[in-house]
Order: structure tokens, then C-alpha cells, then sequence
């Protein structure tokens, strides 16, 4: 008989299911969904980090976790720090769909760790990135100044 493989949505919503109140099994959800950091066999072989930030953002079934566990503020800036493009194609994905709280972590996470270039590159190709996060006032100032100087010129 063959086995039907399990997707990443309906592992979070049975684990949510089977265990609803973010304190239940809190060690088996960290040991699954939390940070991969490569020192411990990781339990979804094949799952890569952004995989699993997407779903864990966009995912209804979110209450069943406890956000503190999940900590994805910082993996937000551990991803963009250590795989920028892979984080870059995530926050392209994930603008574009319905966040719940763990998604705006995820923003939040995403924006604390731009540049003030890439966040203002960020925003000349997509200037509705501006509903989402928070920009902070340099990236503001290097928009502006692009503005005035033009997008290819040296800033002073």
C-alpha cells in the first residue's frame, strides 16, 4: 500500500487541531515548526526555512502556536541576513496574500534588517510594499533623495 505524503498546511492545521492552546505540546511544535538551526536532524526533511516561514504566516490555523516559540521576527533577519534572495522571493510572495499576526512578525522582521537601498529599491518596484511594512525614516530619506537625484545617480 503506498502512503500519501502530507502537506506542510495540513501538518500546522492537524498539530493545531490535535493540540490547540499554544501552551499544549509546546516542545514537539518548536521541534517541528521552529528554528532550523542545523544542529539537530530536522524533522521535515526537504522543508526549506522559507517553505516553512510561508506557511507558518499565512496559515488560519495560527492561534495553536505560541509566537514567542516560533520566533519569527528573528528568523525573518537570521533569512535575510544568510539567504537574501530566498527572503526577497518570500516577502514578494507573502505581500500578496492574507498574513495572519506571525506574518506581520515576519514584515516587522524583514524591514528591521533592510538596508535603506534595498528598501528603497523595494519600493520603486513595488511601491504597495508600503502597506505592509513599516519603513523606517533612513529609507525614507534615501527615497526622497532618489527622487531628486534620479534612481541611478550617487547619492551625496
Amino acid at each position: 500500500m503506498r502512503r500519501q505524503k502530507l502537506s506542510l498546511t495540513d501538518l500546522i492545521e492537524t498539530v493545531s487541531q490535535q493540540f490547540p492552546s499554544p501552551m499544549d505540546a509546546v516542545r514537539l511544535k518548536a521541534a517541528i515548526f521552529g528554528e532550523m538551526d542545523g544542529s539537530e536532524p530536522q524533522l521535515l526533511p526537504g522543508v526549506t526555512e522559507p517553505d516553512l516561514l510561508r506557511e507558518l504566516v499565512t496559515t488560519r490555523h495560527y492561534e495553536g502556536f505560541d509566537g514567542e516559540v516560533l520566533s519569527i521576527r528573528r528568523r525573518a533577519k537570521v533569512l535575510w541576513e544568510a539567504e537574501r534572495q530566498q527572503a526577497k522571493l518570500l516577502l514578494m510572495e507573502v505581500i500578496s496574500t492574507d498574513l495572519n499576526p506571525f506574518g506581520e512578525e515576519l514584515l516587522t522582521g524583514f524591514s528591521e534588517t533592510m538596508d535603506g537601498d534595498e528598501a528603497a529599491d523595494f519600493l520603486t518596484t513595488n511601491p504597495k510594499i508600503l502597506e505592509f511594512i513599516p519603513i523606517k525614516p533612513s529609507v525614507a530619506k534615501v527615497s526622497i533623495a532618489r527622487e531628486s537625484y534620479g534612481a541611478h545617480s550617487k547619492l551625496p
